[in-house]
């Protein structure tokens, strides 16, 4: 009897370890893949940001697109397929404070801003044929293809959090929304904006404060969103299965705030971050005898 209890602990203490081994393998799998997935993720946005603002010139020097680049909400779009003089924001009280908030950037779109689909016409951010709509602000009576792009978090079908892009094909027409990453529980934005403009400095590049989209400096006030010219990008993702499986451990991690919260579903959460300037919004200025 005594062996048989030795024989009996022995095995039981092979199966805690075994089982011990395998939920931090399945923790260090998780971890490597939300690195992976966030890392991928925040490039591919800061790249999209980075065109803000971007427009081909005319013979004289002049933009084709020279209209507002940059708008985000704090709380999420109201109707995300609106047009972007139209874009509305939801109400600060119906729980805005805890929800992803969206954003909204525009340019030019051709063959150096854009991949070409469909025989060489150039796309939006999921791919799909842009065609010429907007009016030129350079060369009247000519229209050329205009990105306009909205990007915001919501359940995918199955109820799993998803960031997703959707960006206008044609005037009045808006593509598909589709999918660029899930498990994105959050995505939290505030924006590098300069000094108001003055007659002697009509576009200042003194980078005085990062404010939330629902900032009175900003909001609804097209003035106040021609003063960014740069996005701090924070995304949330959480891994895809739970690694804990034991319900009363409590998994912590950072928010995009830096403050601390804890995971209580077992799955391991990451916040990732990174800073984009909006080079198209303040072009190079010619110095002193150049």
């Amino acid at each position: 009897m005594v062996a048989v209890a030795i024989g009996l602990a022995v095995v039981l203490m092979g199966v805690v370890l075994h089982l011990h081994s395998g939920q931090q393998s399945r923790r260090v799998a998780a971890q490597v893949q939300l690195q992976t997935d966030g890392t991928l993720l925040v490039a591919l946005l800061a790249q999209q940001l980075r065109l803000a603002g971007y427009s081909d010139l005319d013979a004289q020097g002049r933009p084709h697109f020279d209209g507002l680049a940059v708008r985000g909400c704090a709380g999420g779009f109201v109707d995300d397929a609106a047009a972007f003089d139209s874009l509305a924001c939801r109400a600060a009280g119906s729980g805005s404070a805890t929800r992803p908030q969206s954003l909204a950037i525009r340019h030019q779109a051709d063959a150096r801003a854009t991949v070409q689909v469909d025989g060489g016409q150039p796309s939006n951010c999921v791919l799909e044929a842009i065609g010429p709509w907007a009016a030129s602000s350079a060369q009247p009576g000519r229209s050329y293809p205009l990105a306009d792009h909205r990007y915001f978090v919501e359940p995918d079908e199955d109820g799993t959090p998803t960031l997703y892009c959707r960006g206008m094909r044609a005037n009045g027409t808006m593509g598909s929304k589709q999918a660029l990453a899930a498990q994105v529980e959050d995505l939290r934005l505030r924006y590098a904006v300069t000094r108001a403009p003055t007659p002697a400095d009509p576009a200042p590049d003194q980078v005085t404060a990062y404010l939330a989209a629902d900032h009175p400096a900003l909001g609804t006030d097209a003035a106040g969103w021609r003063r960014v010219v740069g996005i701090q990008l924070c995304v949330v993702l959480r891994s895809a299965t739970p690694v804990e499986t034991r319900n009363t451990t409590a998994l912590p991690y950072p928010d995009c705030d830096d403050r601390q919260r804890l995971s209580t579903d077992g799955r391991l959460r990451q916040a990732l971050r990174t800073t984009v300037f909006l080079h198209n919004l303040r072009p190079a200025r010619a110095q002193d005898g150049a």
